[in-house]
């Protein structure tokens, strides 16, 4: 399916994630609606929805749980915000949180401090083997779990 105009993620990228994560449907049909830029148009945030029929013909269509795709850009290599120091802050709050969803958010109780599981993520700002420090969060919708917006 096309992404809509509206976000600038990469195509390739976005159906490589929907057809791991939603790998149990037959060519899934998603599409996805901004929720929101990253501020100083670091990216952007995503909530994807996904239909499709269950792998073997099992029953009709299948409606998954939308998920969460943040996509963080920074400017690229050469521009002057490189050597801001707001632009490295905006980089250390992304490594942080992207620590904080691999290694600490599950050892929080559900019950009593809910965050979005991380389902998948690509390398943050800074690590190696990702291209031009683009990060990929792709995390639980908590708007579907019952929390609101």
């Amino acid at each position: 399916m096309k992404m809509p105009e509206s976000t600038s993620i990469k195509k390739q990228g976005m159906e490589a994630v929907i057809e791991a994560l939603f790998s149990d449907l037959e060519r899934p049909a998603w599409k996805s609606e901004l929720v929101q830029r990253l501020w100083s148009g670091y990216g952007e945030l995503l909530r994807v929805r996904a239909t499709g029929t269950l792998k073997g013909g099992i029953g009709g269509d299948e409606q998954k749980p939308p998920i969460i795709v943040k996509n963080v850009r920074p400017p690229r290599a050469g521009s002057k915000v490189k050597d801001n120091v707001s632009h490295q802050r905006k980089l250390t709050s992304y490594q942080v949180e992207l620590a904080f969803y691999r290694h600490y958010a599950y050892e929080l109780d559900p019950k009593r401090c809910k965050v979005p599981t991380l389902f998948w993520a690509a390398p943050g700002p800074g690590e190696a083997g990702i291209n031009d420090n683009e990060t990929w969060l792709v995390l639980e919708d908590l708007v579907h779990a019952g929390y609101s917006e």
